[in-house]
């Protein structure tokens, strides 16, 4: 296949005019290795890599948390033709239980070429601290509890990927400590958490000046005011930034 005319991405950020070449589903470095000769005329189009969310609820009237295969397909399905082909499912704060059978749900779903895939599953909860609770359930916060989390995984065959930071008032001090001990992530920057104070900095600088963390941003414009946006990427740089959507069940819907 041959893509014409497309603005392509480039690694410094840029867009360049070029066409691509594919050759069983991977670039090329010119038409006289591609066999099929196929042309999509991309003039006026950007071209750019499979955008990754690594935290989403859910999305056209289903969310991960109902526990539904089926439903989660729907919602991988709306991610691909999106643009969003390496998906995170993401949980909320709930009783064992349910989360069990949520996070089984992901290993029973049917995924083909119309879906993102799963790359991991982010769990969002339940060990939050209830002054931070946002959207979350105050009656099925706890404490952390390591068997707690192993059944989880047990139950989602290993796929829990991400330990992190997030829905907390922890001080600088704190969040240090949880990064030195390996939490270099954090659970969407500034939302659920104290503000960046000159004498109280909290997570915020805690995980700026950890060289290993990751920081989520929602770069809805709402979330975060696009000010602070461009000034994180001043302090953090684009390397340690992750944008995420964290939609929920009405993204695509009417």
């Amino acid at each position: 296949m041959i893509i014409r005319n497309g603005n392509v991405f480039q690694e410094d950020g840029s867009f360049r005019k070029m066409d691509l070449y594919v050759k069983d589903g991977k670039l090329v470095s010119g038409e006289a290795e591609v066999s099929d000769k196929e042309e999509i005329d991309a003039s006026g189009l950007k071209i750019l890599p499979g955008l990754v969310d690594i935290h989403s609820h859910g999305a056209v009237g289903h969310d991960f948390s109902d526990a539904d295969a089926a439903g989660l397909k729907k919602i991988l399905q709306y991610e691909k033709v999106h643009g969003v082909t390496s998906y995170c499912p993401t949980s909320m704060t709930l009783p064992m239980d349910a989360l069990i059978r949520i996070f089984a749900s992901a290993t029973e779903v049917e995924q083909d070429e119309s879906c993102a895939r799963i790359v991991g599953l982010n769990m969002e909860g339940p060990f939050l601290d209830p002054a931070k609770k946002g959207a979350h359930v105050e009656e099925y916060i706890r404490k952390p509890d390591i068997e707690f989390f192993r059944e989880c995984q047990n139950a989602s065959g290993g796929r829990i990927k991400v330990i992190s930071i997030g829905h907390t008032g922890a001080d600088y001090d704190c969040a240090a400590k949880a990064m030195e001990k390996g939490a270099h992530h954090v659970t969407h920057l500034y939302n659920a958490m104290n503000p960046l104070g000159h004498r109280a900095p909290g997570v915020i600088a805690a995980a700026a000046d950890d060289p290993l963390c990751m920081v989520e941003m929602i770069g809805d414009g709402i979330h975060i005011h696009p000010a602070v946006v461009r000034n994180t990427f001043r302090m953090f740089g684009k390397e340690r930034i992750v944008l995420i959507s964290d939609s929920m069940m009405a993204a695509g819907m009417e």
